[in-house]
């Protein structure tokens, strides 16, 4: 009787222990197929909802904040922000000062700009496009720091506005897009000042349109 007992105490040790083995299994490795599938699918949404783009939130993945709070309603600022969707697509929040007050004759336009001076302004994605463009060609005298990107809205990183990028009234330069986005990214980077959680979400803004096949159409000369 004594090893009848000993026999089923024994193979009830056996199973639990295989039961554990498989628990563990299934909780560490996710060697269930239903169990991989629901993970994968969770942290693809997790992943999806971590780095939202739109105009109300900025390139660091936080809300948007006004560009000029003293003149919410100038420099075509749109509710006090540069988060306009349409038209010119004002989405880059500019300083302009001693140095950048010529941005619009720079840019082929009237010297409306030099009005401007001491406040930020709105400067849309061609023109500051073109901006850089000229200023890497040598075209125009070069300027840095002059963006405050905790103002430009995440949506400028959009394959929508691929074209806006690459076009201003006339006066583009070919593939200007690179010249301008690479500024904007290395620029928000410096400000960023090594603050992981805003580079992460500025990181995969910046990646996710440069391997965009969109861009890289729009940055062949």
């Amino acid at each position: 009787m004594n090893k009848i007992l000993k026999l089923v105490f024994y193979f009830a040790l056996l199973v639990l222990g295989i039961l554990l083995i498989v628990w563990v299994s299934k909780q560490i490795y996710g060697l269930f197929s239903g169990d991989k599938e629901t993970i994968t699918s969770s942290q693809a949404r997790a992943m999806k909802s971590s780095f939202p783009m739109n105009n109300q939130v900025n390139v660091y993945g936080e809300k948007l904040m006004p560009c000029e709070p003293t003149q919410p309603t100038e420099g075509s600022q749109v509710n006090g922000t540069c988060s306009e969707l349409g038209g010119g697509v004002h989405q880059i929040c500019f300083d302009v000062n001693d140095d950048t007050k010529n941005f619009s004759t720079d840019t082929g336009r009237s010297s409306g700009s030099e009005g401007r001076k001491g406040r930020d302004h709105c400067m849309c994605l061609g023109a500051w496009a073109l901006y850089k463009a000229r200023q890497d060609a040598g075209e125009i005298d070069p300027t840095s720091g002059e963006l405050k990107c905790e103002s430009i809205p995440s949506v400028a990183f959009s394959e929508e506005y691929v074209g806006k990028w690459n076009s201003w009234n006339g006066n583009e330069l070919p593939g200007q897009i690179k010249n301008g986005v690479v500024a904007l990214y290395n620029q928000c980077k410096a400000q960023a000042k090594g603050d992981t959680k805003k580079l992460a979400a500025l990181n995969s803004y910046y990646k996710k349109l440069r391997n965009s096949g969109l861009y890289k159409n729009a940055i062949k000369v």
